[in-house]
């Protein structure tokens, strides 16, 4: 029963970090698995994610747990000009949330975390 009940919330807290995901003017919303990848899934600790365009300024990252608590503001590294790179080893597994803002807009991602 935990489970399920745990699932759901990860459902409801996903769809509204994706409602937050829009650009700067409102216009639409940029919830689209083409615009911003993420990889390895699962991972075990580094999480990179890629852009579809080149970032010229290193984008700001914070990581919630399933419950919506911040948990994390980690530095993002770069890879290459539309690769970033966080590492999330010292988190327990489990699901988290990370929204990334960039210049002109924010993404919000699901990050699988296992030992």
């Amino acid at each position: 029963m935990k489970k399920y009940l745990y699932s759901l919330i990860a459902v409801l807290l996903f769809a509204q970090l994706t409602l937050i995901a829009q650009t700067d003017d409102n216009s639409r919303s940029l919830w689209n698995k083409d615009i911003v990848s993420v990889f390895p899934q699962p991972s075990t600790g580094q999480v990179n994610f890629s852009f579809p365009t080149q970032i010229t300024n290193s984008p700001k990252a914070v990581v919630y747990d399933l419950l919506g608590n911040v948990v994390a503001h980690p530095e993002m590294e770069r890879q290459n000009a539309n690769t970033f790179s966080i590492n999330l080893s010292d988190k327990k597994p489990g699901y988290y949330f990370v929204k990334i803002q960039t210049d002109d807009a924010s993404y919000s991602r699901r990050v699988t975390i296992r030992q």
